[in-house]
């Protein structure tokens, strides 16, 4: 029997979570089936090759409205025709703007689609476009896929309970992880200048993302700057982004010696925050530190949560409303995004920390984290389970609830 050909679909494949995810998929999903990898176009870069066939539809976003429209419309065309090329039996989508194309250029193959984060708290989501998303096109078009794999089950209650789409359609299979490789990456050196940072004994705190709005790292310059007037430490921030300046300009203004990797100097010793800017192994960075922190406004179910506790070091996340709680505690619980900090059975949730809040509260909270980041048993505890909380969210058990779902499709 000929194999199945699955087409994978997504917008870029630049360094991001998703991205990452979908290269996983593919290496996965090519042990049994003939995968076919599909991106809008290669703008971005292509990070993560996985030498399976990689087509681009070599089309952009395009320019103005009717522009937009028209380059959507032979998005659409090009993949139905990639779709009959390659007859794929199967066609997976991640991210939205591919889970459009995908649904909307349909033939006769199952079109699955993976919401890879919140729709509802998702605050680029916003505006008259924004309303248009979430009233017409999410409850519209995503109706019509064969399945919806959510990563998380806080995104599966809101597509159930918000948007209302057929809760038969909708499945939830976590992202999953190789921790062993990451263990294996996290040992490699770093480069020896950097030592004079995670070889310093005060307590260093990192945190690894884009400089975006969603990742928050306003949160972490605050914080940093308040928790150095009672206990000096080190405050790494490992990531490029559109929001460099704004940050970099924020740091100073908090009166923080600050580090950039586009000023480099040879003695880097006696700084405050760094940033670090695009490592390509960031797990080395992390195990050297003494704590992980992820201050994200809304998630999915955030990958370097997983990243950091295979590298053996211990996480603080804020509590966003879907992802960090169902990592970090063994009960299915509600979001609590506006109480005090708490240790989880794996790790730390602190409040959402948004600009009002963080005026309010900065104080009260940075206390809060001392007394638990000071907290030398409590540390050790969150760096020795870690690893094992994320072997359960490593390829077999996931890869299972996979090939059983497609393997189920008629």
């Amino acid at each position: 029997m000929d194999q199945k050909v699955v087409l994978l679909v997504i917008t870029n494949l630049n360094f991001g979570g998703a991205q990452r995810v979908f290269y996983n998929l593919s290496v996965e999903l090519s042990k049994k089936y003939k995968v076919v990898e599909c991106v809008f176009n290669f703008d971005a870069g292509h990070a993560f090759k996985t030498g399976n066939e990689v087509i681009s539809l070599d089309v952009k976003a395009g320019k103005g409205f009717f522009g937009k429209i028209y380059n959507f419309y032979l998005r659409c065309k090009r993949l139905r025709e990639i779709k009959k090329t390659v007859k794929a039996d199967i066609c997976i989508s991640h991210l939205e703007g591919a889970d459009y194309v995908n649904i909307l250029s349909r033939e006769n193959e199952k079109v699955i689609c993976c919401i890879h984060g919140s729709k509802l708290h998702d605050e680029n989501i916003e505006g008259p476009i924004g309303w248009i998303r979430r009233v017409i096109l999410i409850p519209l078009l995503y109706k019509k896929a064969d399945v919806l794999i959510t990563v998380s089950r806080g995104v599966l209650e809101e597509l159930i309970g918000h948007f209302h789409l057929d809760e038969k359609k909708v499945q939830w299979i976590p992202n999953f992880f190789y921790p062993d490789v990451i263990k294996a990456k996290a040992a490699e050196p770093v480069p020896e200048q950097w030592l004079q940072i995670f070889n310093d004994p005060r307590p260093r705190f990192i945190t690894v993302g884009r400089l975006t709005r969603q990742k928050n790292q306003e949160a972490f310059v605050r914080l940093a700057a308040e928790y150095v007037k009672s206990v000096k430490s080190k405050w790494v921030i490992v990531g490029e982004g559109e929001r460099f300046d704004e940050l970099y300009s924020l740091a100073k203004e908090q009166k923080l010696r600050v580090y950039s990797f586009k000023e480099p100097t040879d003695d880097i010793q006696d700084f405050d925050i760094y940033f670090l800017g695009f490592y390509d192994n960031p797990y080395a960075l992390v195990s050297r530190s003494d704590w992980f922190m992820l201050t994200s406004s809304w998630e999915g179910f955030p990958m370097v949560i997983g990243e950091a506790m295979a590298c053996g070091t211990p996480v603080i996340s804020t509590d966003c409303h879907t992802g960090p709680r169902e990592f970090l505690s063994d009960g299915n619980e509600p979001v609590n995004s506006h109480t005090a900090f708490e240790a989880k059975e794996f790790g730390i949730l602190m409040p959402l920390m948004d600009t009002t809040t963080m005026a309010i509260r900065l104080d009260d909270w940075t206390k809060k984290l001392v007394l638990f980041t000071q907290n030398s048993e409590l540390r050790e505890q969150y760096s020795t389970i870690g690893y094992d909380r994320v072997k359960r969210f490593s390829a077999e058990p996931t890869m299972t609830q996979w090939y059983s779902m497609l393997d189920s499709l008629k």
